[in-house]
């Protein structure tokens, strides 16, 4: 491309090509573009975290769990990375510290991938809650984790049974509890 003759040594210009290729189904050019852009950036985590995906994509997943350390090694608050480490390290029987990295991304970003990562992350760790507990987490995975009144002693009873996931869940309490409020008082 015209752009790399201008600008040979442009990670971000690599990054970008390794994205087009990927959206194109060429997975290999894709991690390719990553690698060049690593080579003149090696701290760029958004190039670490695109290659760990094609990897994902292309079966590779020692490879891509490496890609994502070290975007999140590059970038601490990358939560992106985090989620999705914590998802390949679920797929590779991880538990542990899925939940772990589940936690941190959770408790900076509440998305429904961040929060189905972590609920999926709850049950595959070490830590085994009952079956009343489990069927309420699988039920938050499947309705998206909207209904406040049904979630709100789920919180409870995780906070109590992992005490080192409670600031995350703590906070959604709060916030679910602060909507069951300003339900109850319009009704």
């Amino acid at each position: 491309p015209r752009g790399l003759e201008l600008r040979p040594g442009d990670a971000a210009l690599y990054n970008n090509l390794g994205r087009l290729a990927m959206a194109q189904g060429r997975t290999d050019d894709a991690m390719t573009m990553w690698r060049r852009a690593l080579q003149h950036q090696p701290d760029l985590a958004l190039a670490h975290d695109n290659l760990g995906l094609a990897e994902i994509a292309a079966g590779r997943a020692a490879e891509a769990e490496a890609s994502l350390r070290r975007a999140i090694a590059a970038q601490p608050g990358y939560t992106e990375a985090k989620q999705q480490l914590a998802a390949l390290l679920l797929s590779r029987g991880n538990g542990d510290e899925a939940l772990a990295l589940a936690t941190e991304a959770l408790a900076r970003q509440e998305t429904n991938e961040t929060k189905q990562t972590f609920a999926r992350a709850l049950l595959s760790a070490t830590f085994k809650p009952d079956a009343t507990l489990r069927e309420r987490l699988r039920r938050a995975i499947a309705e998206a984790w909207f209904d406040p009144q049904e979630l709100a002693p789920v919180c409870a009873a995780v906070i109590k049974a992992h005490p080192v996931i409670a600031p995350a869940i703590h906070r959604i309490n709060e916030q679910w509890s602060q909507a069951i409020a300003a339900q109850q008082h319009v009704s």
